[in-house]
């Protein structure tokens, strides 16, 4: 949410911006006075993007604080979840032979390369790299 976060950050909120740019952090717990909860909720209702992050005041009396949830937000654990399975399907692509790992070896600073291209429709007519002319 870099938009909020700099809407945030601009108001004078640095703690909100860390939490808006954080893509771990899914909830904020902010201990404000009165007017300072309502100067955020103010920010949050008029100035950011609408469902991006939602605001309620918990507790009474001078223990009462502000706190927010990002919308459709992930929890760590499902974070963490999602790195592990995109991991898991880049070791199959490569393990069946649908994804292929490469190392790019460039020429020296200065050599003219020509690519020789060529439609290939068996894959979707994507436009592949048949050869590399060097000094062309």
């Amino acid at each position: 949410m870099p938009a909020e976060a700099e809407i945030a950050r601009k108001a004078g909120y640095s703690d909100v911006q860390r939490f808006l740019l954080s893509p771990t952090e899914t909830t904020l717990n902010l201990n404000l006075t009165k007017s300072g909860r309502m100067a955020v909720h103010r920010l949050i209702d008029y100035q950011m993007s609408y469902n991006k992050v939602r605001h309620s005041s918990v507790g009474s009396g001078h223990s009462r604080y502000l706190v927010l949830t990002k919308c459709d937000a992930e929890s760590p654990s499902d974070v963490r979840i999602k790195k592990e399975r995109k991991e898991k399907h880049m070791e199959l692509l490569v393990k069946f032979n649908t994804y292929q790992k490469f190392t790019l070896t460039l020429p020296p600073k200065g050599t003219k390369l020509g690519l020789i291209l060529k439609t290939n429709k068996t894959l979707g007519n994507m436009t592949e790299i048949v050869d590399v002319v060097e000094n062309s």
